[in-house]
């Protein structure tokens, strides 16, 4: 082996027991429940309870099977909208808690 190649392979080595020693002092953990869940920061579980907007005004993203009352009335400044969750508990709280007491973890 050329030494190139001796290094490249010796820095593998160093990123890949970095990934471990990484893993085992700190444990990927659901942002919501804190739960050990090495997939991904919100366990299956959670992912399933938050609250999900199945049908929404397409102006606004307010909760409602067509364009909503207020949308009707006076139409704000957006042609669209998606949001795929409802403002409320946990993700009021989750929101808050990253804009103003800086937990980035919530972040992806």
């Amino acid at each position: 082996m050329r030494g190139s190649q001796l290094l490249l392979l010796a820095w593998d080595r160093v990123c890949t027991a970095a990934a471990r020693l990484d893993a085992e002092l700190m444990p990927v953990r659901c942002v919501f429940c804190g739960i050990d869940n090495l997939s991904s920061a919100i366990c299956p579980r959670c992912l399933a309870d938050l609250p999900s907007i199945e049908k929404a005004c397409p102006l606004c993203a307010r909760p409602s099977v067509a364009v909503c009352a207020d949308c009707q009335l006076k139409p704000g400044p957006l042609t669209t909208a998606i949001v795929p969750l409802e403002y409320r508990f946990p993700i009021d709280a989750a929101i808050r808690l990253y804009k103003f007491r800086r937990r980035l973890y919530y972040a992806p």
